[in-house]
């Protein structure tokens, strides 16, 4: 499962959603803005989207060519 912190103004969370969305790939959002802002906090990054891929934390770049392999 994929789960992904994003805010409304993030390109990149846009561009990811609208690639999972078109391989027709399972994921979850969370986008309350606090929630966000603390789950950064916790792993220390201060920039979204976060990715969790199977609950391990991926990064945009690795998640990018995992997507567009499918």
């Amino acid at each position: 499962m994929i789960k992904l912190y994003v805010t409304d103004s993030c390109s990149n969370c846009k561009w990811l959603k609208q690639k999972l969305d078109a391989k027709d790939i399972e994921y979850e959002v969370e986008d309350d803005k606090e929630v966000v802002l603390a789950k950064a906090k916790e792993i220390g990054v201060s920039t979204v989207p976060i990715i969790y891929k199977d609950g391990k934390l991926v990064r945009f770049t690795e998640m990018m060519q995992w997507v567009n392999k499918r």
